[in-house]
């Protein structure tokens, strides 16, 4: 199933994030992870993912989630060029409104066997 796929990685990066953003070292490998995450969110297909009618509310929640997602990533290189331009609260808003998403999709996915 390719939106088990996708939650499963997406909730995986932020977890990912989150963790190297938390130690605070910036290794050469996390800059490189970070970078990695981040242009996968900023690349995400923000539009509506094919899906059957039964599940178009899960379709709904997984676009809301690229969305978000792709926001953060192009506030996050924003950040590193130009601190004063993003809100850092309005950023972290939108990861934990994805993140929060993410979550009620994996338990939607479960219920149905996925």
């Amino acid at each position: 199933m390719e939106t088990r796929a996708e939650v499963d990685r997406l909730q995986g990066e932020i977890d990912e994030l989150r963790s190297i953003i938390a130690a605070g070292t910036f290794t050469d490998a996390e800059i490189d992870r970070l970078s990695a995450i981040i242009g996968n969110w900023i690349a995400l297909d923000t539009g509506l993912p094919a899906a059957p009618s039964e599940h178009s509310a899960m379709a709904q929640q997984l676009q809301q989630v690229r969305t978000d997602l792709s926001t953060v990533g192009l506030n996050l290189l924003l950040l590193i060029s130009a601190p004063d331009s993003v809100d850092i609260n309005e950023t972290s808003q939108l990861l934990d409104s994805a993140e929060r998403t993410l979550d009620a999709l994996d338990q939607q996915l479960t219920a149905l066997g996925g």
